[in-house]
């Protein structure tokens, strides 16, 4: 995950839909639903408008989440052997 500089960069990441993310106290993820902030963490789920989240989280060190690509890794000794299999 790569850190974000300022506050105006983590409020324009959001406006562009992307998703940011806190590691103080505990990991919680920042996305904009509608017009408001949703925070999700392991213990809480909960929406901010832009001047609570503000307010709140200004000060945090922020980053921008990035989704895990999956990779789809065929077997081709396993392909192979579906494929053989003939269907009656």
């Amino acid at each position: 995950m790569d850190k974000i500089e300022n506050f105006t960069t983590v409020r324009n990441f959001l406006k562009q839909g992307e998703i940011v993310c806190i590691s103080n106290p505990q990991l919680t993820y920042f996305g904009l639903k509608n017009s408001s902030i949703q925070a999700k963490s392991d213990q809480s789920r909960y929406f901010l408008d832009w001047v609570e989240f503000e307010e709140i989280f200004s000060k945090e060190e922020f980053y921008l989440y990035e989704k895990k690509k999956e990779e789809a890794v065929v077997d081709d000794v396993k392909d192979e052997e579906y494929y053989s299999w003939r269907h009656k």
